[in-house]
């Protein structure tokens, strides 16, 4: 598996992510680690801006990723430009990972790139916001990483955060922990995949390259898609979900 897939224009090789919202088979990560002869489309589109994502070696009882449709790099800046349909893919996506969980306990979390350059924390060069449903008795904390509060919704964090490497945990809908690269130095990739894995008793998961469990991505995404045709109101993503 590569060590990173990136989005070009024209040349060289393509955004994993941008294939799958886009239905291109060639480039879906999860349709070739299926090795499926005929090509489906794992996608749920919330809106014209933000999709679902199941992830690959997923934590917790749910993981899934809030996507901009667009090739962006940052949650942050995407949210900013367009926060209507952000918030409501955000509520969309937290209702879905809170179901069945104990208490409801999701984790909200992005390692977020630098605006521009060519540094790449997470794998791919684009933005995704994990949304974990932890099936856990226990509270998931944060790693103690020096972090800022910041007490605003995530729609206007994009003002406050520099331009550089970030890592952001949302506490509730109007506040967030937020670390800066500190120093210009770059923050160790999936550090935040490690500190839950070992909080949730799964160390060994946070690399989802080794394990990426794509059967059960596969079946992350049935699922979603069995609460989106419940009838009645309290269908999982209400009445803009698609």
């Amino acid at each position: 598996m590569p060590e990173s897939v990136v989005f070009r224009d024209g040349d060289g090789p393509t955004c994993a992510m941008c294939s799958q919202i886009h239905g291109d088979a060639d480039g879906d990560l999860i349709h070739q680690l299926l090795g499926e002869k005929d090509y489906r489309r794992r996608v749920v589109d919330l809106n014209d801006d933000y999709v679902i994502i199941p992830s690959l070696g997923g934590l917790g009882s749910r993981h899934l990723l809030l996507c901009p449709t667009r090739h962006e790099r940052r949650i942050v800046d995407g949210a900013a430009a367009r926060p209507e349909p952000f918030a409501e893919a955000l509520a969309a996506i937290q209702r879905l990972a809170a179901i069945g969980t104990c208490d409801e306990q999701f984790i909200v979390f992005e390692h977020g790139a630098e605006k521009t350059g060519p540094s790449i924390p997470c794998t791919v060069e684009h933005a995704h916001l994990h949304v974990i449903g932890t099936g856990s008795e226990s509270e998931v904390q944060p790693p103690p990483l020096g972090w800022t509060v910041m007490s605003v919704g995530i729609e206007a964090l994009s003002v406050r955060i520099d331009e550089g490497e970030y890592l952001l945990w949302m506490l509730d809908r109007d506040s967030s922990l937020v670390l800066q690269r500190p120093g210009g130095l770059e923050l160790p990739s999936q550090i935040l995949r490690r500190a839950i894995a070992s909080q949730l008793g799964a160390p060994e998961k946070w690399n989802w390259r080794l394990d990426p469990e794509v059967e059960r991505t596969a079946a992350t995404f049935d699922w979603i898609t069995s609460q989106l045709v419940r009838p009645g109101p309290n269908a999982a993503l209400g009445e803009n979900g698609r």
